[in-house]
């Protein structure tokens, strides 16, 4: 067996530490350049770059292209927690985890409209115009009567209509993570935050997002990781820096262009869902 050692820990979110204290086994279930996902009974574990700070069943490497060169994981190699690491097939990567630093607290506020214009300028220009903005310029599946019919339902209060909009969107579009998925990320994600810092969120918010979570089956296993966990409130970078991105005092194009960078549209996707979502409480 070769054996890949680090000689310091390793950051790692909460559902990676746990799967590591529990010695658990899985299988590797996707190879990409930037990633390596494994599945663990119900749970997903990530190898990703340490650039992106906090995924909560993500484990963050130094150089993860790197690393995956040298792994040469294939989809169906087993996968097990070990005294001494996390052996993937016949390699051995030697390492001990331990719980990511967090920025900053911010305080959070009310977004006026001229941020929230400004935002949604930031995203269009500098955005991908693919992903969920393409999807709603041409109605694909109903994504633009579903994502008005969402934040419309939320004003008024309808929880029924609501949920079913956002069910809607689950799965919608192409890629590791639907565009529908990651614009929900960003939607719930920022009226989670607004609520903790309290905000007026609508009531409905709260049995809407239980609906999404009851139908994860209508996407893929990986994309429902991250948006089942993004509901349950798990902490995740990207999702938090979208959230600052509307609701902090700072410079909101830092947040933005770290956003923007997760995926082919999947970052641009998860701002729109904050961008709606700010002005549902606006």
């Amino acid at each position: 067996m070769n054996t890949v050692s680090n000689t310091k820990p390793l950051t790692a979110g909460s559902i990676a530490r746990r799967l590591c204290n529990a010695s658990a086994a899985g299988e590797v279930c996707g190879v990409f350049s930037h990633a390596v996902y494994c599945t663990f009974g119900d749970e997903v574990l990530l190898l990703h770059g340490k650039e992106w700070g906090e995924v909560p069943f993500g484990i963050a490497l130094d150089d993860i292209v790197a690393f995956r060169a040298a792994l040469a994981a294939e989809v169906g190699d087993t996968v097990a927690f070990t005294e001494r690491g996390l052996r993937i097939g016949a390699q051995l990567l030697a390492c001990t985890l331990t719980a990511p630093e967090r920025p900053a607290a911010e305080r959070f506020a009310l977004p006026g409209a001229e941020r929230i214009a400004a935002v949604e300028s930031y995203v269009h220009t500098s955005g991908a115009q693919g992903g969920i903005l393409d999807c709603i310029a041409q109605n694909r599946a109903h994504a633009a009567e579903s994502v008005e019919t969402l934040s419309e339902a939320l004003r008024e209060g309808d929880a029924e209509r609501a949920a079913a909009a956002a069910v809607r969107l689950i799965g919608l579009g192409r890629g590791l993570t639907p565009s529908g998925d990651d614009y929900l990320c960003g939607f719930f994600t920022l009226l989670a935050a607004a609520k903790e810092h309290g905000m007026n969120v609508p009531s409905a918010a709260n049995a809407c997002a239980d609906a999404v979570l009851a139908n994860l089956d209508r996407t893929s296993r990986i994309s429902a990781a991250y948006l089942g966990n993004a509901l349950r409130g798990e902490h995740f970078t990207v999702y938090d820096r979208a959230a600052r991105a509307l609701l902090g005092a700072g410079d909101f194009t830092q947040h933005c262009a770290f956003v923007l960078r997760m995926g082919a549209s999947s970052g641009t996707d998860t701002l729109c869902g904050a961008i709606a979502a700010a002005k549902v409480i606006l």
